[in-house]
């Protein structure tokens, strides 16, 4: 990796950081932020046609460049890609279960989480109460009060940070088109960052800036992780990394997002959203690498 490059991803982790951070906190501090519910769907629309587009135009087409092209290896690590983060959210985190609780815009697991603990984030909790049985899966053992809501506070933010790492990571193995990536991601990071600050944006400040560094964090530690893998290990390494990205991608865009966005109403636009996003990425691809070239 070049001079060049390692600078280019530099100042894109260093911009992702910025959204991501800027997300987080702005909740807290501009109320309306967190109550628009239509402009963060209508978001999420075109972040989940950037996440479907980036797997399908541009990841997958680079994996086969480095990886043999016979018995569809891609494809397979792909499916492996994406059953991992399934097993992640379905199967490891914690979920909800109310078809009103899935038309919200954070994840399901936040969602879950916040049903089990949304009384610490108010302060309307006594420092002696007792978790539900529920709860005490989520405790840190002898946390009360302002301890339980920083504790939520980083559960929060881990959650979401599993996706943020896997998106940085795909930046970091990039050879050429960090710009395309890192577009399609930043929208992303920084509605998602909304997302999170306005589950928390009833806590104390100290609590959602320690939440919102965590996440912020997340992306440029992948994209470091990335840029390692990228240094030390063989081409086909990178190939099967962008292939286990694009599984991730597409989970993030059809999985996660489209069901999520969809169940609330305000469809048409928001379909309308998700083929901008497609369009978007096809068009920045084609400047990027025209045919031909």
């Amino acid at each position: 990796m070049g001079d060049k490059h390692f600078a280019l991803k530099a100042a894109v982790a260093a911009v992702l950081f910025a959204l991501g951070f800027a997300g987080a906190v702005l909740p807290g501090k501009w109320k309306r932020l967190a109550d628009s519910r239509t402009a963060l769907g209508r978001g999420d629309g075109f972040a989940s046609g950037v996440f479907i587009a980036l797997a399908v135009i541009h990841l997958l087409p680079e994996a086969h460049e480095k990886l043999d092209k016979g018995y569809r290896v891609c494809e397979v690590i792909t499916i492996l890609g994406y059953t991992a983060m399934l097993f992640i959210e379905k199967v490891f985190a914690p979920q909800a279960s109310t078809s009103e609780e899935r038309s919200q815009l954070i994840p399901m697991s936040v969602q879950r989480l916040q049903e089990v603990h949304g009384d610490m984030l108010s302060g309307d909790t006594d420092s002696d109460e007792e978790f539900s049985p529920d709860a005490r899966q989520f405790s840190f053992a002898g946390a009360a009060g302002a301890s339980r809501k920083a504790a939520l506070a980083t559960i929060l933010a881990c959650v979401l940070s599993v996706h943020s790492v896997l998106e940085g990571v795909s930046v970091g193995i990039e050879d050429k088109d960090v710009v395309l990536l890192a577009s399609g991601i930043s929208f992303h990071k920084f509605i998602t960052g909304v997302a999170l600050g306005s589950s928390l944006a009833a806590g104390e400040m100290r609590h959602m800036v320690a939440a919102a560094l965590i996440f912020a964090v997340s992306t440029p530690f992948g994209i470091l992780l990335g840029c390692v893998a990228d240094e030390f290990l063989p081409a086909v390494a990178d190939g099967i990394i962008m292939s286990l990205s694009a599984g991730t991608f597409f989970y993030i865009g059809a999985s996660e997002l489209v069901p999520r966005i969809f169940a609330n109403g305000d469809n048409v636009a928001k379909a309308l959203f998700f083929l901008l996003g497609v369009a978007c990425i096809y068009v920045m691809t084609l400047i990027e690498d025209p045919p031909g070239s």
